[in-house]
């Protein structure tokens, strides 16, 4: 045998191995859905009953009514697009029913997906230290693409947060980090799939629900 035979010959063994190999890991690997926890095309139908959930409306950032009874809890990762897309139907939602409506936030940050989530929720909740929640989750979904590339004073700077001396050193002290946890052993305990997950009228949905879907969760809970 030549010694280029001999090359193409130890090449094809290779290659016939290799091909060995990728078969018996492809059938090792289970048949269940290996889809990322924010993936909403296999939990968007899906309705959660959530007995006594009222009671994780008792932390988080209210949004709306201080005196109605009407909730909604709406866990969410600021990375997460499916959350940036809900908040349309949310401020549809809003618009509509503020009086009579209000809607609570907390953190669920999935960090296996979104490596900067995390670190998003903690400059959220320095920046509602100033009273700027809403302000800088508007701007946090506004400019998604830019979570963990530019600094979150940066966005604090968009959001119009006064003291940002002062967002800087909270941010840089993570002051707020055991409250973040709090949240996200929250939704844990709800066995939360993906966000958003929004919590209503007893019962739990995901994804980027629309605001007549919204309206029959506030009227199961009036019911």
């Amino acid at each position: 045998m030549s010694r280029f035979e001999s090359i193409i010959s130890n090449s094809s063994a290779i290659i016939v191995a290799l091909a060995a190999v990728a078969i018996a890991y492809s059938k090792l690997r289970p048949n269940s859905d290996r889809r990322p926890a924010d993936d909403m095309s296999r939990l968007a139908d899906e309705v959660q009953l959530v007995p006594m959930w009222e009671r994780f409306a008792n932390a988080g950032h209210r949004v709306g009514s201080d005196s109605t009874s009407f909730k909604l809890v709406v866990f969410s990762d600021f990375q997460c697009p499916y959350c940036a897309k809900f908040q349309d139907s949310l401020a549809a939602f809003e618009s509509r029913f503020h009086k009579q409506v209000a809607v609570i936030y907390r953190h669920y940050p999935l960090t296996t997906l979104h490596p900067a989530a995390f670190e998003a929720a903690l400059a959220s909740e320095c920046a509602a230290a100033q009273g700027g929640y809403q302000a800088y989750q508007n701007i946090l979904f506004a400019n998604q693409d830019s979570i963990g590339h530019i600094p979150w004073d940066r966005f604090a700077s968009l959001a119009s947060i006064p003291d940002l001396d002062g967002f800087r050193h909270c941010f840089a002290t993570r002051q707020f980090e055991n409250r973040v946890r709090a949240d996200k052993t929250a939704g844990d305990s709800l066995g939360i799939q993906g966000t958003p997950a929004i919590l209503g009228g007893g019962q739990m949905v995901y994804g980027a629900v629309s605001p007549t879907q919204l309206n029959r969760m506030v009227s199961a809970e009036a019911n």
